[in-house]
Order: C-alpha cells, then structure tokens, then sequence
C-alpha cells in the first residue's frame, strides 16, 4: 500500500475504548483509503493526551467513532453503549464533516463520492435530538475527503 498521500501523512483520532474495535476501525480506514501504517498515523485518545499538534503536520485529521460524544459529561455517559445507524451514505466509511456556522447543518462525505446534509434538531425532545436527513448530492464516484460550508451557510463545497 503507498505510503506517500501528496504531502504529509493522515491522522486517526480515535476514541475506541475497545482495543478489537479501535484495531479494526483504523485496519478498515487504511484498506478503504488505500494507505498504510505509514501513510494513515493514529493516536488513540483513550490511551493518551492529544498533546501539542501542528495541523501543517497533516494532510487531513479524521475522528473515529465512539460509544459516546466525548463532550459529554462523564455522569451522563451511559456505560451500555448505544447503537446509532445513521442512513445518509452508502459507503463504509464517512471521511469528511463539515458544521455550518450557526450550527444548525452538518454536511458528511464519504468514501461513496456522495456528500449528505443532514438538518440538526434542537434537542427539545427526543425526537429532535437526532440529525434529519435533508439531501444527498454528488457524484457517487470519487471518495469525498473535505466538505465544507459558504461563509453565509448556503452553499456547500467539496
């Protein structure tokens, strides 16, 4: 697998307490973006301090997955974790988010070239607390690896 990915290499950030987890997220992440140890570095949250980092030292910084939001409070963690399908891409992986500025839209890409807008709820209740699907765009062909939001929240690139 190449370990040259145009400039400086990947960083995983995960949050996989489980090792087998954590082990396989980063195993399907390097076969999926066709990079190796080399190529897709990780540092594992649960393990060690982030500590002081250059983003110039990476191409890109991807967030692995999780039983839980790491913002959360630690007393309003559950300790069973929760299994959350989320529907908007028919790909394996999601490899980019963008918030918009007023934190009411999330865009995801993944590695099925499709981008997905989802409307964020307020959280008034339990049925508001989950994202809504909005739209999928994209050509479906190339992997999405950036997305981001207009200045003014209405329009997307990637």
């Amino acid at each position: 697998m190449p370990t040259d990915v145009g400039q400086a290499p990947f960083l995983l950030l995960s949050i996989r307490a489980e090792d087998a987890a954590a082990d396989d997220e980063y195993a399907a992440m390097m076969r999926f973006a066709g990079l190796d140890a080399n190529g897709l570095q990780r540092i594992r949250l649960t393990n060690r301090a982030l500590g002081p980092t250059d983003l110039a030292d990476w191409s890109r910084i991807i967030l692995g997955g999780g039983p839980y939001n790491v913002s959360d409070a630690a007393d309003s963690k559950s300790q069973r974790p929760e299994l959350v399908v989320q529907t908007g891409h028919t790909a394996i992986l999601v490899t980019a988010v963008a918030v918009s500025r007023d934190g009411s839209t999330i865009a995801s890409g993944g590695s099925d070239g499709r981008v997905t807008i989802w409307h964020l709820g307020d959280g008034s209740d339990s049925a508001s607390a989950r994202p809504r699907l909005v739209r999928r765009i994209g050509s479906g062909y190339l992997p999405v690896y950036s997305v981001t939001f207009s200045g003014d929240g209405r329009y997307v690139a990637w």
